[in-house]
């Protein structure tokens, strides 16, 4: 965990597990949590009220859920429709979930390059779609740079989560990396 610029390794307090909890993770990234020091090991002592958090299903606890995340500040999305193909289906979900615990999302359609001109007036499409449901949309092609500039805008500051912890990093990548 990290406080006041600095990390630190952390364990629960047992008390903290046994507590009677439906989720199978009582600590998950984002959380905001109280810890001290015992017998020289940083121990976490209390989680702190989430504002929000996204859940799924636990495949091994009936009636238990698996927290992915807490503390959200907006759920990053990048999506292609070619090389590899995003589900739509998959695209929804997770829009859904996200809006279910009222948390911001960006879907980013990239690899435009890749598309002819039917796809890319479905990408046109989806992207009206989506921003009639609230959602930020941006449409990019990395290869040719374009769209690229408004990924800038995603501040380091904020918490951003994504099912795909490598799309937070091409972005950082993406957008901080010199052109040329």
């Amino acid at each position: 965990m990290f406080a006041e610029g600095k990390k630190y390794q952390c364990r629960i307090r047992g008390k903290l597990r046994l507590d009677e909890i439906k989720e199978t993770n009582p600590v998950t990234v984002g959380d905001h949590v109280e810890f001290e020091i015992e017998e020289g090991a940083h121990v976490i002592t209390k989680v702190l009220p989430r504002k929000n958090q996204i859940l799924r299903q636990s495949v091994k606890k009936t009636g238990h859920s698996n927290i992915l995340a807490a503390n959200i500040d907006q759920a990053v999305l990048i999506a292609t429709l070619q090389q590899p193909r995003t589900s739509l289906g998959f695209i929804d979900r997770f829009m859904v979930s996200a809006e279910a615990y009222r948390i911001p999302q960006l879907l980013v359609f990239n690899k435009l390059d890749l598309l002819d001109d039917d796809g890319i007036r479905l990408v046109e499409d989806l992207k009206k779609k989506y921003e009639q449901v609230g959602a930020s949309v941006i449409i990019a092609s990395a290869l040719r740079n374009d769209g690229l500039d408004h990924l800038k805008n995603i501040s380091t500051e904020r918490f951003h989560y994504s099912p795909d912890i490598q799309a937070l990093a091409r972005v950082h990548f993406l957008t901080n990396c010199p052109q040329g």
